[in-house]
């Protein structure tokens, strides 16, 4: 009797973690304190643009979605963006997703320390919101590397999303992918979304 139950608790949790973790890496222990990168920070306007999505955590909405960009394009600057993702399905047809980025503590159009995006995503009917924070940025603003962290029950939910413009150079993508090992996330944990056959 009390096996069962311990059971049916146990069953209950997993049940819990898995709707909730919305394709977003589950660990136990709880979240970093979170700041975004300073040693580079980022112009605003530079994110107006097409980026491809190099790396993120895995999403079971987009599981088997290669070659991802994302049209990025300015509501209000220095405050608002959408963007337009779209992706290759494993089966060969289009995916698509939309959403919208605020931007919080932002001062003069430039990124600080306290600096993050509440990203959300719409798959179809389900809508994904997280605040992701930037963990580097190169000096020439060709990359970005995104973290996201909320604490939930035993553990944490993380994500993470590294977007590059076209023409990267192999060391700068190097940096961008190594810089989210601070959070525990190694590259064994990243799911590489644009590769050779997206060129």
């Amino acid at each position: 009797m009390l096996f069962s139950s311990c059971l049916r608790v146990v069953l209950l949790l997993l049940c819990a973690i898995v709707i909730s973790c919305r394709g977003q890496k589950f660990t136990t222990g709880t979240c970093p304190g979170l700041n975004s990168f300073t040693t580079a920070t980022f112009t605003l306007t530079n994110l107006v643009n097409t980026w491809r999505e190099v790396a993120r955590t895995k999403s079971i909405y987009r599981h088997d979605w290669k070659c991802v960009t994302y049209n990025i394009v300015a509501v209000t600057p220095s405050v608002k963006y959408t963007f337009s993702m779209t992706g290759v399905k494993k089966g060969g047809g289009l995916g698509r997703a939309a959403g919208s980025m605020d931007v919080f503590n932002v001062a003069g159009g430039v990124s600080g320390a306290g600096t993050y995006f509440r990203i959300t995503t719409t798959y179809g009917q389900k809508e994904i919101t997280l605040n992701y924070y930037i963990v580097r940025v190169s000096i020439q603003q060709n990359y970005i590397s995104l973290y996201a962290c909320e604490n939930y029950l035993f553990g944490k939910l993380e994500s993470a999303i590294v977007l590059v413009r076209p023409a990267l150079p192999d060391i700068n993508l190097a940096a961008a992918l190594n810089s989210l090992s601070q959070y525990g996330v190694d590259r064994n944990d990243l799911v590489y979304t644009y590769t050779n056959e997206c060129l």
